[in-house]
């Protein structure tokens, strides 16, 4: 279910904002796993040096939040759920990678294949199936 709303999350941000923006709001990532990682999973903190770099990041991100004159509230309500879906999307992987043994392909698989009813419902729900199946 993560995966399916980062993925839709992350489609609904660029219809609402501009690509500038869902960029910035992705290199927020890092810094959220990271904290995440020491709550959640017992991991340390990253060391000053990474620290700073990850500061950084909020500081550069928070200054273009600031000047965007081109995304919109709602853009920004997507922009948080794309941030949750992510992080937890992130730690379920991490975690599932170190209990179950897969390779690359294996996992890749099985997510996609997991997404695939819910990208189903979701196409039926928004009534997209009819343009989905039209020939251009």
């Amino acid at each position: 279910i993560t995966f399916f709303a980062l993925l839709y999350a992350g489609m609904e941000v660029m219809k609402y904002a501009p690509l500038e923006t869902f960029i910035t709001v992705k290199s927020m990532t890092p810094v959220l796993f990271c904290v995440c990682e020491y709550l959640f999973l017992g991991r340390s903190l990253p060391n000053l040096r990474s620290a700073a770099a990850l500061v950084g990041i909020v500081l550069g991100a928070a200054q273009y939040v600031k000047v965007d004159a081109f995304a919109s509230t709602k853009a920004y309500m997507f922009c948080a759920v794309f941030l949750v879906a992510a992080v937890s999307e992130g730690l379920v992987a991490k975690t599932t990678i170190e209990k179950v043994k897969l390779n690359n392909w294996s996992r890749s698989y099985n997510i996609n294949v997991l997404s695939m009813p819910l990208a189903l419902a979701q196409l039926l729900m928004a009534g997209g199936h009819g343009e989905a199946f039209e020939a251009k």
